[in-house]
């Protein structure tokens, strides 16, 4: 289960914009956009992050952060996904002892 709400993204966004800060060390970070005026639409709406630097930066710059940004944000989603797999999976029943052998003869047999 995924969820849609726009405070489900708070947690890996505020992880990103931690990273940001240690890495970059920005003077301000603003979120903008659909996110900041709670207008959120997952899988239709983007983040927009407004990072705020002392100096100009070049476009290397530029698309070095952005790319980071959107590294860190597919890595914190794929996290998310396979937490919520192993939850699913932790409340499955245990499989009972020697199941898997009894299928896999019952399958060769059967053929």
């Amino acid at each position: 289960m995924i969820l849609g709400r726009e405070e489900d993204l708070v947690p890996e966004l505020e992880k990103v914009v931690e990273e940001l800060i240690e890495r970059y060390r920005p003077i301000s970070i603003i979120v903008t956009g659909s996110l900041a005026r709670q207008k959120f639409v997952r899988g239709m709406s983007d983040i927009d992050l407004l990072v705020v630097v002392e100096k100009s930066v070049g476009k290397d710059r530029f698309k070095e952060i952005r790319e980071f940004i959107e590294q860190r944000i597919r890595y914190y989603r794929r996290l998310k996904v396979l937490n919520e797999i192993d939850k699913i999976l932790e409340e499955l029943p245990p499989t009972p002892s020697g199941l898997g052998p009894r299928i896999v003869r019952e399958e060769r047999d059967s053929g």
